[in-house]
């Protein structure tokens, strides 16, 4: 039974084929799969994702697929394979397919931040294979980091921020407001009246 608040899933991407597991988690990250669904909120678990160099695809995608994108200057359409990107880095292949699949609106950024990719100190392009022994340290240290902070805030032992201004009365040399004199004004071409 998923229930409502943020929640973190774990999700192994070996052996999945690449479209269905991305339909998935479109799902989870919308939250569509919860009760208190709503298309306008943000109501998605976080999603982390191991194993990602893993996934299949089907037939010839690995060598016909191609992803495109443009760097901004004229002519310089880019052109990279589905095999060229899990090379270099494979949860990028896995993010592509998901953020194709969730709704085109302004939350489909926060969405795809809640896709965590974990590599447990490899990397990217050694193998991403994670024992459950690992599995579990991290998930150890993660909640005693938790509960320390948990703790912390309970007792009210918490540092206290920095201070957001400088010790001096005098503004930062950013904030200082500078003003054109009037005879910059009135001698620049562009700011003289014409009549």
């Amino acid at each position: 039974m998923v229930t409502n608040g943020l929640n973190f899933r774990l999700v192994d991407a070996r052996g999945q084929i690449l479209g269905r597991l991305a339909s998935q988690l479109s799902t989870v990250l919308q939250g569509k799969d919860k009760p208190t669904y709503s298309p306008h909120e943000d109501n998605g678990d976080v999603v982390v994702l191991i194993n990602a160099r893993d996934v299949i695809l089907t037939r010839d995608k690995l060598e016909d697929k191609t992803y495109w994108h443009h760097t901004g200057y004229l002519g310089n359409a880019k052109t990279r394979t589905a095999k060229q990107i899990i090379e270099r880095s494979p949860q990028e292949l896995i993010k592509k397919a998901v953020g194709r699949m969730l709704p085109k609106n302004r939350l489909q950024d926060a969405r795809l931040r809640k896709v965590s990719r974990f590599s447990f100190g490899c990397r990217p392009k050694t193998s991403l294979s994670v024992s459950h022994s690992m599995l579990c340290a991290c998930v150890s240290r993660l909640s005693s980091r938790v509960s320390s902070l948990v703790s912390s805030l309970a007792d009210g032992d918490l540092p206290s921020p920095p201070p957001l201004h400088r010790s001096s009365s005098k503004p930062a040399p950013c904030l200082q407001r500078q003003r054109p004199s009037l005879r910059d004004e009135r001698s620049h071409p562009s700011r003289t009246r014409q009549t």
